[in-house]
């Protein structure tokens, strides 16, 4: 996969030298960036960043969608909502979603198979399952040695009219809840919707809703979010629409961040073009705004086919515009990825965990 990168953005950018004059930014970049900081502040906490990598992973048998490292394409993220579709829409045949032989159980990683594995029959919750979840390489891939980093505990709080997961993931003592979410689903016949709220270790609290329907020949979905950063006072909107067919698929992606009197929001579209299973090229055309005034525009290729031009058509010089759209970018990345980690379970607990 190629990825988009901080340094990538900064080198690209730094290479422009123009004299033209420069029109002041709209906004304060280094307001914003302390607020875009906070974000990944938040998403960085050892636990939380192990289980939005790897929650698609957190069943015994083989991944249905693999993790994908720090800084890749959102876009490219959306293949998750995609192969989840047929997934949900077949597999809620019945309300309870955490087999009564599964519940108390505990699954640790398997370092030969690459896959979680059932430990022991008791230590989890007595109405779901318990993964341990493992530190991360900067690639995000599990780090070896093993090191325990947290847990995520899967308890299954359906009704009979409502399948409910509610997934609780504490730091490795257990003394610190870092995140705490509930999931309603609601599959259908060619797809699903699915809604999700709760909060991170007092850093953010937030409410999703996704969705997805499949056809024989396109997969289409949407993720809704609005995210409040309680550190910096700053809240998150953000908007997600793709739609993928069997060889490619583009994504539309509107994300705003409010710090204290300002706003930049990101808008843009991925076109992704799938050349192995794990790796796409990207394609992007994205304008980022400030205070709602034109402030950079992004096009090209990630990582380094990328062209940064200011709001008068200058290509952006290193200094603390570029910065804050760093910021930006790995705000935006980490954002779409803690929100698919979300929902990344429900695949492996409705097909048959």
């Amino acid at each position: 996969m190629r990825s988009i990168s901080l340094a990538a953005l900064i080198a690209v950018a730094a290479c422009a030298e123009t004299s033209a004059p420069r029109s002041a930014p709209p906004i304060d970049p280094v307001a914003a960036s302390a607020s875009l900081s906070a974000v990944r502040h938040a998403l960085g906490v050892p636990a939380v960043r192990s289980f939005t990598l790897f929650a698609p992973g957190l069943g015994p048998t083989q991944s249905l969608i693999a993790a994908t490292s720090p800084y890749t394409s959102s876009a490219r993220r959306a293949l998750r909502l995609r192969e989840l579709a047929p997934v949900l829409s077949a597999g809620a045949s019945t309300i309870s979603l955490i087999p009564d032989t599964l519940r108390g159980a505990v699954f640790r990683w398997d370092s030969a198979s690459s896959a979680y594995y059932r430990a022991a029959s008791t230590g989890g919750p007595d109405d779901g399952v318990r993964y341990v979840l493992y530190a991360a390489t900067d690639g995000g891939q599990i780090a070896y040695p093993l090191v325990e980093v947290g847990y995520a505990d899967l308890r299954d709080e359906s009704t009979e009219t409502s399948a409910r997961l509610h997934i609780i993931v504490h730091d490795v003592a257990g003394a610190v809840t870092c995140v705490d979410y509930v999931i309603a689903v609601t599959p259908a016949p060619n797809g699903f919707t699915a809604a999700a709220h709760g909060a991170m270790s007092g850093a953010l609290d937030f409410a999703v809703a996704v969705a997805a329907t499949s056809s024989a020949s396109a997969v289409t979905t949407a993720a809704d979010a609005e995210i409040n950063v309680l550190e910096a006072d700053a809240q998150i909107e953000l908007h997600e629409r793709s739609t993928f067919t069997s060889g490619s698929g583009a994504t539309s992606i509107d994300f705003t961040i409010r710090p204290p009197g300002q706003s930049v929001r990101f808008q843009g579209l991925f076109t992704v073009t799938p050349v192995t299973s794990d790796s796409a090229i990207v394609t992007i055309n994205a304008t980022i705004r400030g205070n709602e005034q034109v402030l950079a525009t992004v096009q090209g290729s990630p990582p380094d086919q990328l062209s940064f031009t200011d709001r008068d058509g200058n290509l952006l010089p290193a200094g603390p515009v570029l910065d804050m759209l760093g910021q930006l970018m790995h705000a935006v990345d980490g954002v779409f990825q803690f929100i698919h980690g979300l929902f990344g379970p429900i695949g492996n607990v409705f097909g048959g965990i």
